[in-house]
């Protein structure tokens, strides 16, 4: 990895985490990686996908067969791309969510919901688990998919086409998702010292925007696909009207198809 770094990014690098040399190995593949200006949100997209690819590349050469988790976040202070990965047909990414809207506002002590006020979006947020006890506010983004958030906060999400592509395959094992250890859920208190990735039984029920339009989450969210057959890798295009208590509804336009520290 080091060795395929020139000598200005190598020596940015002041530590040593897997999530530095990640982020030089993401620079490399920018061709002027340093510039002060910001790039498109599509050249930042690219730069993803390349470095998804060559950490693939070197696992291979490595010899490595357990399954890496790759969930990056970059941005150049205008575009945001994250990304939810795991080198493996089966098994499910570390867990990602976003949300989007106006604001969050409290309705009693200790919950808050999204407002969606009008038709702009004036905040996206993206975390590994939901912020809020409100389920319709929160959308799972699905596993080996990149996000791209625009400088007009356009949520774009894209499947990532490599060798453990496998949406059919991925559907019907749900059941299984990467977490670390340590970290929350059931494991405990955090123990910053003894940090292990573990899969465990998910049986989270939040919607995922691969099935946006499924019966269960009708009643939460109405959608409607304005592309019933896009190419395969393009960005699949869907409107998404969701009623806010207290506000008029909200239609997001999102196109539908950053290491782990």
């Amino acid at each position: 990895m080091q060795e395929s770094l020139t000598d200005e990014i190598y020596l940015n690098v002041n530590g040593n985490t897997d999530s530095e040399w990640a982020f030089a190995v993401f620079l490399s593949q920018l061709k002027t990686p340093l510039q002060t200006e910001p790039f498109c949100h599509s050249v930042l997209k690219e730069a993803m996908l390349k470095t998804i690819t060559k950490m693939n590349e070197w696992g291979k050469a490595a010899g490595v067969t357990e399954a890496s988790m790759m969930n990056f976040a970059v941005t150049d202070g205008v575009s945001v791309v994250c990304s939810r990965y795991i080198s493996s047909k089966t098994l499910e990414a570390a867990s990602l969510y976003f949300s989007s809207g106006t604001r969050f506002e409290s309705y009693k002590p200790g919950h808050y919901r999204m407002i969606k006020a009008d038709k702009r979006e004036d905040i996206v947020v993206i975390a590994s688990e939901p912020l809020t006890f409100e389920k319709a506010d929160w959308l799972t983004i699905p596993t080996n998919t990149l996000v791209v958030i625009t400088s007009k906060l356009n949520v774009l999400t894209y499947p990532i086409l490599d060798e453990f592509h496998n949406p059919s395959g991925r559907a019907q094992e749900q059941s299984t998702v990467a977490v670390v250890k340590g970290e929350g859920r059931d494991d405990g208190a955090r123990d910053p010292n003894h940090r292990e990735v573990v899969f465990v039984e998910d049986r989270r029920t939040l919607p995922t925007l691969a099935a946006i339009d499924s019966p269960q989450i009708s009643n939460a969210s109405r959608a409607t696909f304005e592309s019933s057959a896009p190419p395969t890798n393009a960005p699949l295009k869907l409107n998404l009207s969701t009623p806010a208590k207290g506000a008029s509804s909200q239609t997001v336009t999102s196109s539908s198809p950053l290491m782990v520290a």
